[in-house]
């Protein structure tokens, strides 16, 4: 796992260039992210740090945070890929300046509080396994959504969307909505303005505008889970959200 990001090193540099995620002209912080007050200023959630070496923990005053405590019951039990039963087990860490997964095999990362919101950043991944987003967490007046996304062996890769009612997905409301692969190094947007939601990685627009029936926001929180062939891993190396202009 912590070769992950020596392998992306080299890379860094020329496709940092390209992707233009995250201009050092933006990279003033602000609290939004944290206490829930977002403004069409991006707020950085991970910058990225290309002198950084080593491994580390994240730090204490990162508004991206460790969520060792998160447990809810996905859309299908006891399926060998899809989210079922999850209880966080992992850590995340900083490894070469890049967010990625310590040990463990379900973990989670609080991104952000917000009802509106554009997130947008360049993250990797590589191998096979299972990642999920969830919007509208802990919001006990409204619906949350789960997003979940599983590299197959078989070269399918479908992503799902379902309804999350607290901390139970609504049953009868997983959907696959899209069969896109994400490989390697890729800039990702996520929006949800008005009740509607949009992703794109790298230039396949997954959804565009889906409706969200009774969203009501909450916490944006990214995961990994596992699957038969382990989780997915991933690298966040840069990651900013704001409010939809």
């Amino acid at each position: 796992m912590l070769g992950f990001g020596i392998a992306l090193m080299r890379q860094r540099a020329s496709v940092w260039a390209l992707l233009c995620l995250v201009s050092l002209a933006d990279m003033a912080p602000c609290s939004g992210a944290e206490d829930g007050e977002l403004t069409t200023r991006w707020t950085v959630l991970h910058a990225p740090a290309r002198r950084a070496r080593g491994t580390s923990p994240l730090p204490e005053n990162s508004v991206v945070k460790n969520l060792p405590e998160l447990k809810f019951q996905g859309p299908e039990k006891g399926h060998p890929f899809l989210l079922g039963e999850f209880a966080a087990d992992g850590d995340w860490c900083l490894v070469d300046g890049g967010i990625q997964l310590k040990e463990g095999k379900h973990a989670a990362l609080r991104l952000a509080n917000a009802v509106n919101f554009e997130l947008e950043g360049s993250i990797a991944v590589k191998d096979f396994g299972g990642l999920f987003l969830l919007c509208g967490w802990n919001n006990p007046d409204a619906k949350g959504y789960c997003i979940q996304n599983i590299q197959l062996k078989q070269s399918d890769a479908p992503w799902y969307i379902c309804e999350m009612e607290g901390t139970t997905a609504v049953s009868g409301t997983n959907q696959k909505f899209s069969q896109v692969e994400w490989k390697k190094l890729q800039p990702v947007k996520i929006t949800v303005k008005e009740q509607k939601l949009t992703i794109q990685i790298g230039t396949a627009k997954l959804m565009n505008e889906e409706s969200l029936a009774n969203y009501g926001g909450g916490d944006i929180i990214l995961g990994v889970h596992d699957t038969r062939y382990g989780p997915r891993p991933i690298r966040i190396e840069s990651l900013r959200i704001r409010l939809p202009e």
